[in-house]
């Protein structure tokens, strides 16, 4: 088949191409635990990605490594490093055999070490990642189980106090979580802690540089839900899935675990910390429907672009048939 580089027609086309012998849609909890990032629209990064990567825009930038130490596996079939646009610049380093498939034009300099393969073909679609991008919104309808302790601004606690079902859900806004000079997380025995972030008084702006006293305890067991962020800046070292699929998001240290983001530009690494934890019953791990309302999730830049051009795909067929 032509390979057509430029258009909403030729980003459509290149999405459908990995259509072939598709897999079908994730679960969240698949998606959770077996990616370091899946990013909705452009990547780029200076640094370390240690697991794998789902980009659903452009991949671009400098020199970065990709695959550098991943602690999980992803679904079957899934590359290391999975771009549904175009690829320039690196060159990207892509360690421990992984491989590496690009649906869109490339020309960036992949350098493939031990083993791996460079394709255009992959089992999965930019939609089978839809089930993680509704559990936001789905979390973000949850009732909070838990409360926040902020009698010392220096060590603020984030207590879980978990419901039957062994998950607690605390509720913050970002203007108290950036005011806290430090805080711990507290998952009181439960098996997961949600961590709903309400940006809307602040515009949607997330910028958090304050201290995590606790990052590295049980990180595989907490999400950081920021379900109506636009912008999200961390520049403290980060512990817990991240949920902002609505949010242009950078960091300057590293993030200990998953990464779901509208865009990305890294100047910290990602580590490969998949969520190990269990989401509540009512959340649907496919389809994304529930019994429980989410709030709305801004809709990415990248997944409008993908509609559009399958439109124009639509219309381009009628009109050589006519």
């Amino acid at each position: 088949m032509r390979v057509i580089r430029s258009g909403i027609l030729g980003a459509a086309l290149a999405a459908l191409s990995l259509g072939t012998a598709q897999a079908g849609p994730l679960a969240a909890t698949a998606i959770l635990a077996g990616f370091n990032a899946v990013v909705l629209g452009n990547f780029s990064s200076t640094s370390d990605v240690e697991g794998a990567a789902v980009i659903e825009g452009n991949l671009s930038g400098g020199s970065a490594t990709f695959n550098t130490d991943p602690r999980t596996a992803p679904p079957a079939g899934a590359a290391a490093v999975t771009v549904f646009g175009a690829a320039s610049g690196g060159p990207f380093n892509v360690n421990n055999g992984g491989s590496v498939t690009v649906a869109g034009s490339d020309t960036a300099r992949f350098n493939l070490n031990g083993g791996g393969t460079l394709g255009t073909a992959s089992p999965y679609v930019a939609s089978d990642f839809a089930s993680v991008v509704s559990l936001s919104g789905q979390l973000a309808g949850l009732t909070a189980t838990g409360s926040v302790n902020n009698h010392d601004h220096n060590n603020v606690q984030l207590n879980a106090r978990p419901g039957a079902d062994g998950i607690g859900v605390v509720d913050v806004t970002a203007a108290q979580l950036a005011s806290y000079t430090g805080f711990n997380v507290n998952l009181d025995e439960a098996q997961t802690v949600i961590i709903n972030v309400d940006a809307a008084g602040s515009g949607g702006r997330v910028s958090l540089s304050n201290h995590f006293n606790n990052e590295r305890a049980d990180r595989q067991n907490v999400i950081w839900n920021f379900y109506n962020a636009t912008s999200l800046s961390l520049g403290t070292l980060w512990g817990g899935a991240i949920l902002a699929p609505g949010a242009a998001v950078s960091n300057t240290t590293a993030i200990e675990g998953m990464v779901l983001a509208g865009s990305f530009s890294g100047q910290g690494e990602l580590h490969d910390y998949g969520f190990a934890g269990t989401l509540p019953a009512v959340i649907s791990q496919t389809t994304g429907a529930s019994g429980q309302q989410g709030q709305p999730v801004p809709e990415p830049a990248a997944l409008a672009l993908f509609a559009s051009g399958l439109v124009a795909l639509g219309v381009a067929r009628r009109r050589r048939r006519a």
